[in-house]
């Protein structure tokens, strides 16, 4: 449960930070690749905080809502 929780923090900072398409961001994917490679010496909850999120049941609340008024129209 706790890697879905930053999974979606993750997700969502990416997304505000370099747009809806961050995954084709270059600077994303080196921050992606810096956070791998210290990603063991933390807990998730560390991790999260250390990019600059806490790990909330909220953001997935908020993930399920938008993609189910989504899927209604």
């Amino acid at each position: 449960m706790r890697a879905l929780l930053f999974a979606t923090g993750l997700r969502e900072y990416l997304r505000v930070r370099y747009g809806n398409r961050w995954w084709a961001a270059r600077k994303a994917g080196d921050e992606l690749i810096d956070l791998w490679n210290t990603a063991s010496r933390y807990s998730v909850a560390e991790l999260a905080r250390l990019v600059g999120f806490e790990i909330s049941f909220a953001l997935i609340a908020q993930l399920l809502q938008t993609t189910m008024n989504g899927a209604k129209q």
